[in-house]
């Protein structure tokens, strides 16, 4: 379900959504946290844009519309990335919380995951009903194709410099 949302964000962040890159400071965005936060808020963006859009939001459901889409949610709920709300035709209120990592391991010796878990744990054990009824999900969103978008960011950065589009196919030969 959520597999769609991922998608339109992974198509909004090829279509060159995704801000600029800053000029190098000695450590990574990633090493002080930027990475991971940039890719939040690039995806809470996408999810707020079908929200004004009026459309519905996989990863909270397809027959819910959508209150409220909050960052940081820790009141709330321990999966605290994003949290969003909304109600049914029935007035039923449905949650989905977030957990959003650029590339995480997920593997038994991968000890950042651990945390992860723990909050997916509390979450589904806090609130058995909801999530057993369908009402809460727990999702983690991951980055797809970071990769790819640290090449066309360095390939645009690169046809920035040079004059001309052949100037790039003679670069690039």
């Amino acid at each position: 379900m959520a597999a769609r949302g991922l998608e339109r964000f992974d198509q909004r962040l090829a279509g060159g959504v995704m801000p600029a890159t800053a000029p190098s400071t000695g450590s990574s965005p990633y090493s002080t946290g930027g990475g991971g936060v940039r890719l939040e808020h690039s995806y809470a963006a996408c999810l707020i844009d079908g929200f004004l859009a009026g459309d519905p939001l996989p990863e909270l459901g397809d027959a819910v519309s959508v209150d409220s889409i909050r960052l940081q949610a820790s009141d709330s709920s321990e999966v605290d990335d994003i949290l969003i709300e909304g109600h049914d035709a029935h007035g039923e209120r449905h949650r989905s919380s977030m957990a959003v990592r650029r590339n995480p391991a997920l593997t038994s010796s991968d000890s950042a995951s651990i945390p992860l878990f723990r909050d997916f744990l509390v979450v589904v054990t806090d609130h058995w009903f909801e999530v057993s009824s369908g009402r809460w999900r727990i999702v983690l969103a991951v980055s797809t194709n970071a990769n790819a978008i640290t090449q066309l960011a360095e390939l645009a950065e690169l046809a920035e410099r040079l004059s001309s589009a052949d100037a790039l196919a003679d670069r690039l030969a």
